[in-house]
């Protein structure tokens, strides 16, 4: 949703020459920039999230090296 939004803000007023001058410019880019940083901030958790996830179930299953190569096997 946000990288929607940063696209349609930034497409509507893509430079200051459109807004013209004055506080009402400055609010609209500042809109389409938090719109932006936003979109960055949530796209690196989501990474984060992912590879986090990945990490946890790859500890977890059973078909990890270490277990094929545990000393109770080796010795029985």
């Amino acid at each position: 949703m946000y990288l929607i939004g940063a696209a349609i803000s930034t497409h509507k007023w893509p430079s200051t020459t459109i807004c013209g001058t004055g506080k009402q410019c400055d609010v609209l880019i500042t809109i389409n920039a938090f719109s932006w940083m936003i979109f960055g901030l949530i796209s690196i958790a989501f990474t984060l999230i992912l590879m986090h996830y990945a990490a946890a179930t790859a500890a977890e299953s059973p078909s990890s090296s270490s277990e094929k190569t545990s000393p109770a096997m080796t010795t029985a």
